[in-house]
């Protein structure tokens, strides 16, 4: 009895050469099909030639059948209708390797024959993935000179860069740039937004505490919006532990000029509270759609960018609940909330931006809905764009679908491939490259270009597909040595950092980086951001040759100040400051009266503007010394 069997030994297992010799004295002695019964035998029964072939035929047959049901679980061949006993197997029992089957010597080559024969019936039944991969080989092939061809070119209808209707020149500050993206218009919309949620939101939380924030709110105006935006900017360049840091009066900490600005409760009250960008009932994408629509609108009023632009990705980092947050490891900002952008290549402008919201994006309702999400991202990017700009992405996009789509509509496409997709040459999956070697592949109509190329600092092969480029090579220096890469692999290299340039100069000394809550205020301060580095091209192309390129440090530094400049009121604090009254009325103490106004209140009802005054000698401080020091 073995360990962990039923208890009973299994039957004795038939070799090889038994199995063999039983098949033989079965076909011999068995008569079951005579000769005139064969199917292979002729109409004579004299032929008996043809009898001993047929018997042959028919032992081969049998020996087929029998190697067919070798393989399924060793089981013994049932030939003429005769079944032999299966052996009965123990659930312990390892199985066996398929070289022990029970039809010996002559399993391995009858199964490989097998295998053939099985091969070739599937090829003929149905086309293979051989056959396939034949088939999209050869809408491929190699080439070694040549370009790609298109019929449309980069022909803009007005001017590049800096639109004309702005009224900029080289004087213009930094000020006036930030306005033609946040415009008039665009703030007393921003404002009443803000005025109307709040007066809503207080109106909901009567009666209210008396150090609450909702006991009494004053409307905020566009002079108070300047030095609120003031402070934002001075928060990201002068980044601290939290809010209130700011107007610390710890030695470490204490700068007036915050307090001097705007005070602490009145910030935090706007800050936290009551900025809003939408209608009092807004939910959802309704919170920062229309704000995020407007403002790409503005920016692309007044920009308008050149041939070559880049789509990439732009992640706003977020750790708060929200139902479209995103998780990627690879990122600087794991969880995110996703937004795709549109930059020019070489100014690094942000064109147009929009955020994803999964299945609830707004993409384009006349779209296939079946069509990849590529398609979808860049019809709604490009929708404000001309024909004729390069398209430079990531191999996230590229895709056949998308290039055909892109050449249907006019544009250029240049961007690295993942060889795992379909349509692309098979064998590029496979292709082994030396250090700086290339290789060229080319579609049969011209149309589509495709390098393959491998430095010898990279562990695999780079490649990218182009329909504007075509074979040749560019030196590059590198210290010593001189290397020939690619033409469409340079000037991948070369356009492609459009977003990653924008999003790096927002990144610097962006407020979006402070924890938040809400995901909406998120995307709020991360659209600031881009208006400002937007701005900072702006005032950078139509300075000219006349200025050197600012920094971005220096051009917030100067942007707050300016803002304070156009705030109507004074960097005072926001304190009730007495009317100015005539010496000889305010030293005349017998018409002064104190009255107390609130509890632990108390003013000079006769005074112009009742100014406050303590109980103990302020009153009379204030009746009777010329100089008030």
């Amino acid at each position: 009895m073995e360990a962990g069997g039923s208890g009973q030994r299994p039957p004795r297992r038939l070799s090889a050469l038994a199995v063999q010799q039983l098949i033989e004295n079965m076909s011999d002695s068995d008569n079951i099909l005579s000769d005139g019964d064969s199917p292979y035998s002729s109409d004579s029964d004299s032929d008996n030639s043809s009898g001993s072939d047929a018997r042959s035929r028919i032992s081969e047959s049998e020996t087929e059948s029998a190697q067919a049901r070798s393989r399924s679980k060793g089981a013994l061949p049932a030939t003429h209708g005769k079944k032999f006993p299966l052996p009965v197997r123990n659930r312990n029992q390892r199985p066996r390797s398929r070289s022990r089957s029970p039809v010996g010597n002559i399993s391995r080559v009858a199964i490989d024959n097998n295998d053939l024969v099985d091969r070739s019936r599937a090829s003929t039944s149905s086309p293979s993935t051989s056959t396939q991969a034949a088939v999209q080989h050869d809408s491929w092939r190699v080439i070694t000179e040549g370009r790609t061809e298109n019929s449309f070119r980069f022909v803009r209808q007005g001017s590049t860069g800096v639109s004309p209707e702005l009224g900029l020149d080289e004087n213009s500050s930094a000020l006036d740039c930030l306005f033609t993206l946040l415009t008039n218009e665009f703030l007393d919309e921003l404002l009443v937004s803000i005025n109307s949620y709040a007066a809503d939101l207080c109106a909901k939380n009567r009666p209210a505490r008396k150090q609450s924030v909702f006991l009494q709110f004053e409307p905020i105006y566009k002079d108070e919006f300047f030095r609120f935006l003031a402070i934002l900017l001075a928060m990201g360049v002068n980044p601290r532990r939290s809010v209130r840091a700011y107007w610390s009066n710890l030695p470490h900490e204490y700068t007036p000029w915050f307090s001097q600005t705007m005070p602490r409760k009145r910030f935090e009250a706007l800050f936290h509270t009551f900025l809003h960008t939408a209608g009092a009932n807004a939910e959802s994408q309704e919170k920062i759609e229309p704000f995020l629509n407007k403002l790409t609108k503005a920016f692309q009023t007044a920009f308008y960018p050149e041939k070559n632009l880049s789509i990439d990705e732009m992640v706003i980092g977020f750790h708060g609940r929200w139902q479209y947050k995103q998780f990627n490891a690879s990122k600087p900002s794991k969880y995110h909330i996703k937004t795709f952008g549109l930059c020019d290549s070489q100014a690094g402008y942000v064109y147009n931006i929009f955020t994803y919201y999964g299945s609830q994006t707004a993409y384009h309702p006349d779209l296939d809905p079946k069509c990849s999400q590529a398609i979808k991202v860049f019809e709604k990017l490009l929708r404000p764009l001309q024909k004729g700009h390069h398209i430079f992405a990531d191999r996230f996009y590229t895709s056949m679908p998308l290039l055909r789509y892109l050449r249907s509509k006019g544009f250029h496409y240049t961007g690295t491939v993942d060889t795992r997709r379909k349509d692309f040459p098979p064998d590029i999956k496979t292709l082994k490259l030396d250090f700086l070697q290339i290789k060229w592949y080319a579609t049969q109509d011209n149309w589509f270009l495709l390098s393959a190329f491998r430095d010898k600092k990279a562990k695999k092969n780079v490649v990218v597909a182009t329909t504007d480029g075509e074979v040749g090579t560019r030196e590059i220096r590198r210290r010593r040595e001189v290397i020939h890469k690619p033409l469409c692999i340079d000037e991948y290299n070369q356009n492609m950092n459009g977003c990653d340039r924008a999003d790096q100069q927002i990144q610097y000394y962006g407020l979006h980086k402070r924890k938040s809550y809400k995901w909406w205020k998120k995307i709020f301060h991360f659209l600031i951001e881009t208006a400002i580095v937007n701005a900072s091209i702006i005032f950078h192309l139509k300075s000219g040759n006349n200025r050197k390129k600012m920094p971005l440090s220096d051009f917030k530094g100067m942007l707050i100040r300016q803002l304070l400049e156009a705030s109507a009121e004074s960097n005072q604090r926001t304190r009730e400051v007495p009317a100015p009254v005539a010496l000889a009325e305010r030293l005349v103490p017998e018409t002064h009266f104190m009255e107390t106004v609130k509890k632990m209140t108390n003013v000079c009802s006769s005074c112009p503007g009742k100014p406050h005054m303590c109980k103990n000698n302020c009153f009379k401080i204030w009746h009777s010394k010329q100089a008030l020091v």
